[in-house]
């Protein structure tokens, strides 16, 4: 018998024997597939708590691979569960040797370990399964009622993750177990899944028959276009008489990422007095760097432009959407506001965001989310630049729930929690629920999201969730900036902390040129036609980047153009290339040398002054004197 085979034949005799047995509830598994899709889920009280185990190091160290719970001749078991459960989340960095699941004491599951993640075994196939810039992730559901054993047969030392939801005893008829067969694993709610986690920007509406958050519900759009002075507010929206947003759209000014991020989305619920939601700008859309384009079911950007946030958000009574510009620039925004009116159910949360900007200390993990009451964990969003290299990316998560230790929920690493491995070994990624939108190992900085779906954390006293920095918080220095997304009964209290985006800025990355290169301000200037010169630093003219003086060339027609003499010391064949800023305000040069051109470039950039390195041409020079000539024949 083939491996691939094993589960779709244990699902055919299993289902045979229970031929006569009564129709699975619907909590059960095709429930399972709708939930990788309802992101209402987030906004409701979750009758389960989530838990994880992991191969991370039990001695506190950093040798976070190869720690089993036990080892039985070839077998090592990763996870062992008494139920009812159900399996939501499976990482590893390195897997080996075969993987074995048995659910219920029925063998579920068998096959190299590999195949679960490369599309060669069904139903774990893309995209809820696959490979991520060095990781292997699956979000394929696995419900059992009494028992969950994944076992490692004939593997090595690997790095893994299981993550799993428990639920009540009383829920342990209700729920389905993947040992039923169900012949399930095609029906419509997984294709549905996968053909929208093919697509996560382009989520549909969700079906207003089975909204979990409002028992009966109008959808209603609102359309609002503010410019935001300098220093002022501007009230986005304001809603009455009770219901959910389902989600905000924006078109944003993608040229001012420091007026972006020094200005606060504040969202007030119920006439609370503290926001439920503070946030900057860019710091939502998942970088504190610069605006990136990705498309996650939660947060991004559609291919219409518009960046979106999904994250549902009930209220009661009113919801305040003010936007705050801290910034020296005004900004014109537009946005859409879509929402379901109607009464929330008595267990829908709020939604809350809390913001944490912190340079890493020696010993002190960085805090994503300190809160307290009832509650649920959904994601966060990390930028972070450390001091030289990437090491600090060895840290783990740390989470501890309800007074339980952390070592309930404790990581591998920052980059296996954002579902990759390897410092993000292909660099950048984005998927529907998790994504690596900037990778610069030399600027030492790194962009990242994970959301949390069907491995939502909830809690009912508090929970406390810490990133460290380095393997045992040994990375001081590093400046961390994240941005936890959660729910929680209380429209707002001091677990969103107060955001000062005056000060905020955006970390600049040094203009780097290669040690040949010749800046045109150490050149001897010999002619100037119609147009103006001078010498800037970068710092002048971009938000993002330092690095050096900068020649600025303003023509005031086509044809103008500033010429410079050089002494070359060698005879050779050169690469002519500019290192340039481009920009939305910027046009075309035409590049020449001893009178004869050598080529063109185009400057226009749709964001602003990010360096580019841009290839003239080739030619051959001789040692001696020349004169060259950068001409704006278009602005």
């Amino acid at each position: 018998m083939s491996l691939n085979r094993v589960f779709c034949v244990l699902t055919a005799a299993v289902a045979a024997v229970c031929a006569a047995c009564p129709a699975p509830a619907a909590s059960g598994w095709p429930a399972s597939f709708r939930e990788l899709t309802d992101l209402r889920q987030l906004a409701v009280t979750s009758p389960f708590t989530t838990h994880q185990f992991s191969s991370y190091d039990r001695t506190g160290g950093n040798a976070d691979w190869g720690h089993f719970l036990w080892v039985e001749g070839n077998r090592k078991v990763l996870a062992d569960i008494k139920g009812p459960g159900e399996i939501v989340r499976i990482w590893s960095a390195n897997p080996s040797g075969e993987l074995d699941i048995t659910i219920d004491g029925v063998r579920f599951a068998g096959a190299p370990f590999a195949d679960f993640f490369n599309g060669s075994f069904e139903p774990f196939a893309p995209p809820l399964s696959t490979t991520s810039s060095g990781g292997s992730i699956s979000y394929f559901p696995i419900p059992f009622r009494a028992s969950a054993l994944v076992e490692a047969v004939d593997a090595g030392n690997f790095y893994y993750q299981v993550t799993y939801r428990k639920y009540g005893a009383e829920a342990a008829e209700s729920r389905a177990s993947a040992a039923d067969g169900m012949a399930a694993p095609d029906t419509a709610a997984l294709t549905a899944a996968q053909r929208i986690w093919t697509l996560p920007g382009s989520l549909p509406a969700a079906s207003p028959a089975t909204d979990p958050i409002v028992a009966a519900g109008v959808t209603e759009k609102l359309k609002k276009s503010v410019l935001v002075a300098p220093g002022k507010s501007a009230e986005l929206a304001l809603l009455k008489g009770g219901g959910y947003i389902s989600e905000i759209r924006f078109l944003l000014p993608v040229s001012r990422m420091t007026a972006l991020r020094q200005t606060r989305l504040v969202a007030r619920w119920d006439g609370a007095e503290r926001p439920g939601v503070d946030t900057p700008l860019l710091d939502l859309f998942g970088s504190s760097f610069e605006l990136k384009d990705f498309r996650s079911l939660l947060v991004g950007r559609g291919l219409d432009n518009w960046w979106y946030v999904r994250f549902p958000m009930p209220f009661r009574q009113t919801a305040r959407l003010t936007l705050v510009n801290e910034s020296k620039q005004a900004l014109q925004i537009h946005a859409t506001i879509t929402w379901v009116k109607g009464a929330p159910r008595a267990d829908a949360l709020y939604y809350r965001t809390a913001f944490n900007l912190q340079t890493t200390g020696a010993g002190k993990p960085h805090p994503v989310l300190h809160a307290s009451g009832r509650g649920q964990f959904a994601g966060v969003s990390m930028s972070m630049q450390g001091t030289g290299g990437l090491g600090f990316l060895e840290g783990d998560e740390l989470v501890s729930v309800d007074g339980r230790p952390h070592t309930d929920y404790n990581g591998t690493g920052t980059e296996d929690y954002f579902n990759s491995g390897w410092y993000f070994r292909e660099g950048w990624v984005w998927q529907p629920l998790h994504g690596c939108l900037v990778k610069d190992e030399a600027a030492s900085r790194i962009s990242v999201y994970r959301y949390h779906l069907t491995d939502r954390v909830p809690f009912t006293e508090k929970i406390a969730f810490d990133i460290e920095h380095g393997g045992v918080n040994d990375a001081p220095g590093a400046v961390y900036a994240s941005l936890a997304h959660w729910y929680s009964g209380s429209p707002g209290d001091a677990a969103t902390p107060a955001v000062q985006a005056r000060g905020l800025s955006i970390p600049r990355k040094r203009a780097a040129f290669p040690a040949h290169a010749i800046a045109l301000s150490s050149l001897n200037r010999t002619g100037l036609s119609g147009g103006s010169v001078k010498t800037v630093d970068w710092k002048e003219i971009s938000e993002t980047t330092e690095g050096g003086p900068l020649v600025l060339f303003t023509p005031k027609r086509v044809g103008n153009a500033i010429s410079y003499s050089a002494n070359v010391p060698f005879s050779d064949r050169v690469e002519v290339a500019l290192w340039t800023a481009g920009g939305p305000g910027l046009g075309k040069v035409r590049v020449s040398l001893d009178q004869r051109t050598v080529g063109e470039a185009d400057l226009w950039s749709p964001l602003a002054n990010h360096p580019q390195r841009l290839i003239i041409g080739e030619i051959p020079i001789k040692k001696g004197p020349h004169k060259g000539a950068p001409d704006g024949f278009h602005q």
